[in-house]
């Protein structure tokens, strides 16, 4: 039986309270008990997930942003519910970020809206109790006061890291380490300052960690950018935080906006698209050869308009929606 429903959006492991998120491995178990509409295009990935029968709980609206600490690099895409069908719209720059969230919560006229940011949301478990975090959504206003003053400040010497000011390093200077980083917080190995979603699968390297903000890979400057900019606002006005503020079922049966980390990387897994060790999303051959390899696709012209998309024409970005058989 073919039904529409909403994706997954990957998380966190649950190691403390409610500091992070349940894990992958949970999330994916639930999904293989439902069918599934894949909302994917490569610059910004809807993957968002809705628990098996609870269409009249539903969401109306799924708006997902592809964060950067550039704004002319934060694209984002919506899909509305119509007719009990998914209407997917062209993907279109954030703008400011008080726009997105106007954007957002003036969508709450047809009901509920899921957000999904692909910045972390939550903290690494070991961090977490060393610094005597016990819930992240508690410890989310305090951050950039008083003892948390700092917070945001990103370090720019070892001497300056601290529970308190967690993310380095500033510069790429010379002599920057995770070692430095490592110790400086309180921990025994580097892989302690990974979220349970970050760490190396069979199939996926580890990520980099929250609080490491030097490299192309880092996604500290980003959540620093989107913590500010985002959640804390959006908290204001009313919004709640997936699975922090409870479980999704609920939240979308009572929440206007819920907002949600997610985790292309691992989406890209879902549905057969990941990109191997040796490949890289940003490279027009190994797109093509993604797109010719999956079945669901679509046409050879959207196959050749996915595989030609450049990162400096975002538009022309395909999106597709895809049904999956329930098993």
């Amino acid at each position: 039986m073919l039904r529409h429903t909403i994706v997954l959006v990957s998380g966190c492991g649950a190691e403390i309270s409610d500091c992070l998120f349940p894990s992958v491995t949970e999330v994916l178990a639930e999904l293989k008990q439902q069918a599934a509409v894949e909302l994917v295009n490569r610059s910004a990935i809807l993957c968002l997930y809705h628990a098996k029968g609870l269409s009249s709980g539903m969401f109306e609206t799924l708006v997902h942003a592809d964060w950067s600490m550039s704004p002319k690099k934060r694209w984002a895409a919506r899909a509305r519910r119509v007719a009990g069908n998914w209407q997917v719209e062209d993907p279109y720059p954030v703008g400011s970020c008080a726009a997105l969230l106007d954007h957002c919560f003036g969508a709450i006229a047809d009901g509920p809206v899921l957000v999904g940011f692909d910045f972390p949301i939550g903290v690494p478990a070991a961090f977490a109790a060393n610094a005597g975090i016990t819930s992240f959504r508690d410890a989310l206003p305090l951050l950039g006061e008083g003892r948390w003053k700092d917070f945001f400040h990103v370090a720019e010497t070892p001497g300056d890291i601290s529970l308190e000011r967690p993310f380095y390093p500033r510069s790429s200077a010379k002599g920057a380490t995770r070692a430095a980083l490592v110790a400086a917080l309180g921990m025994s190995r580097y892989e302690e300052l990974l979220r349970m979603c970050e760490r190396r699968t069979s199939v996926r390297r580890e990520a980099c960690s929250l609080f490491w903000t030097l490299g192309g890979n880092q996604v500290g400057r980003a959540a620093i950018s989107g913590w500010r900019e985002i959640v804390a606002p959006a908290l204001l006005r009313g919004a709640r935080i997936w699975p922090f503020d409870g479980n999704l079922a609920d939240l979308a049966k009572t929440a206007a906006v819920v907002i949600a980390e997610t985790y292309p990387a691992e989406a890209y897994r879902m549905i057969d698209a990941g990109f191997a060790a040796t490949e890289s999303k940003r490279r027009v051959e190994d797109r093509r050869r993604k797109s010719t390899a999956h079945p669901g696709l679509g046409s050879a012209t959207r196959r050749e308009a996915i595989s030609q998309c450049s990162c400096q024409h975002p538009r022309r970005i395909w999106i597709q929606v895809q049904r999956r058989r329930q098993v």
